[in-house]
């Protein structure tokens, strides 16, 4: 399969747009001023026992909001009062966990993570290896290596996952990686913890870079391909991508924008209507409101004398379901998502539908399948991290 990365301007912003073949599959923008990854030594000016939070000042004009049963027993004291629980007055280092999104505030977290290639270092305690790593012989040294040195090397109860993109990688690389990410992390807390209220400790933040490169790693394309048409994104571009294989391109064509030569302006209004065709005829009717977002199944003009059996039905609810990740992706859609799919009498389709749901949810490590309710309405939750496409754009 070929990936392109195209990174030019959109309506004013830098993006980066991420098309399989000619299927888009992401836009990315990068706010120089977003908060989400900065580590902040923070002041509780308020708790919340009803609500189970705890509301911080980190300096930044609005309080951000630290959940508290997440960071339970986690807490990063600067300073510290005389009651054994988080209260009012007391110092803390947090991390930005999710992006301020309309009227919610930024969230914090004591689960201070930093994100590498192969690696990421959190404060979970614990060794953990990704499950789609096949090769058992690898993941053996893995866990023999890391944990001799995390037993005796581990503060502050530090952690690590291996990712994916570790299976194909070199044992010793992975584990520099791990050490070196461990002394940044150490070092992050370290400083934190000797500050005071009120101060940018660290940025840890994601850029075009940092995702171009996630994309190598993990080996996604078979042949993939950068292009940009600003002259200084092309620098960092050259000089920040420090793995392959990848082929950087600089478009410098005046008669003919990036944006138009892949098609990209057409693609996002096409994804992001309200009603979306399915490639069976059938479409998708998707309303976002403030609690959740309402997506409905529909036949359209796939209709025939079919429509009543229930493996055509399940073919369309399958399809829909692809179309419907693709664009909570695409979209960054969070929070709840309700999906009323075909009705499928049968029981053993029935069940096939909701094992193919099972399966396909973990394309997206964000989206969680909740259940089916009595109505037959199918509920998803997706993680909130950063603002959805709409308001972006």
């Amino acid at each position: 399969m070929n990936g392109t990365y195209v990174i030019t301007e959109y309506k004013g912003k830098m993006m980066g747009f991420l098309l399989d073949e000619k299927r888009l599959v992401s836009a990315e923008y990068f706010a120089e001023d977003d908060i989400l990854g900065n580590v902040y030594s923070a002041k509780v000016v308020d708790y919340v026992q009803g609500i189970g939070a705890a509301f911080v000042d980190a300096g930044l004009g609005d309080t951000l909001y630290y959940p508290l049963k997440e960071n339970e027993s986690r807490h990063l004291y600067i300073k510290h009062g005389k009651k054994q629980e988080l209260r009012a007055g007391d110092e803390i280092l947090v991390q930005v966990s999710k992006s301020p999104i309309k009227t919610k505030k930024a969230e914090v977290t004591s689960d201070i993570s930093i994100t590498g290639n192969y690696v990421v270092i959190n404060r979970s305690g614990k060794i953990n290896i990704s499950k789609k790593i096949h090769d058992k012989d690898k993941v053996t040294l893995l866990k023999s290596k890391l944990s001799e040195y995390f037993n005796e090397e581990s503060l502050y109860n530090v952690g690590i996952i291996i990712r994916t993109a570790a299976e194909n990688s070199d044992v010793n690389e992975v584990i520099n990686e791990a050490k070196n990410l461990y002394s940044r992390l150490t070092g992050i807390i370290k400083k934190g913890l000797s500050s005071v209220p009120f101060k940018l400790i660290d940025t840890i933040k994601k850029d075009h870079i940092s995702f171009i490169k996630d994309i190598i790693i993990r080996n996604c394309y078979d042949n993939f391909t950068v292009v940009t048409d600003d002259a200084d994104m092309l620098k960092l571009l050259k000089s920040g991508i420090d793995v392959g294989p990848v082929n950087i391109k600089f478009y410098s064509d005046d008669m003919v924008s990036l944006l138009n030569l892949y098609g990209i302006e057409d693609k996002i209004s096409k994804a992001m209507a309200r009603k979306v065709y399915l490639k069976s005829g059938g479409y998708l009717i998707i309303d976002p409101t403030e609690a959740l977002t309402v997506i409905d199944v529909n036949s359209g003009k796939s209709q025939s004398k079919k429509k009543e059996k229930d493996d055509y039905l399940l073919k369309l609810n399958k399809e829909a379901l692809d179309k419907i990740i693709d664009l909570l992706i695409l979209r960054n859609i969070s929070g709840i998502i309700i999906v009323d799919f075909m009705n499928i009498k049968d029981k053993d389709k029935y069940a096939e539908m909701i094992s193919y749901i099972k399966k396909s949810v973990a394309r997206d490590n964000l989206l969680t399948y909740v259940d089916m309710t009595g109505l037959g309405l199918c509920e998803f939750t997706r993680k909130k991290i950063s603002k959805p496409l709409n308001e972006i754009l």
